[in-house]
């Protein structure tokens, strides 16, 4: 999963592997919450039929970490434009 996170950004940005970490796990949480509650039956106090929520819970995360990328990648290249500033 690590290195799909990390085949997501640009080759050129400087995004660390523990902010990728932290993506992962909290990718990872978001799935095991939601399959977990569905077969454990909890989230059935919640809704008729949770296991029909599976595409929006999918497109949810899926969403979700896109922009967690899509913001590491765009401070990445602030703190490099500041950097060239400053040097």
């Amino acid at each position: 999963f690590m290195a799909l996170l990390r085949a997501a950004v640009p080759a050129d940005s400087e995004v660390s592997d523990q902010a990728l970490r932290f993506e992962m796990i909290q990718t990872w949480s978001h799935m095991h919450g939601y399959i977990a509650g569905v077969n454990n039956r909890l989230l059935n106090y919640m809704h008729e039929d949770p296991a029909s929520l599976r595409q929006a819970m999918a497109a949810r995360v899926y969403a979700q970490l896109r922009r967690a990328l899509e913001e590491l990648i765009q401070r990445s290249r602030l703190r490099a434009v500041a950097d060239e500033g400053g040097a």
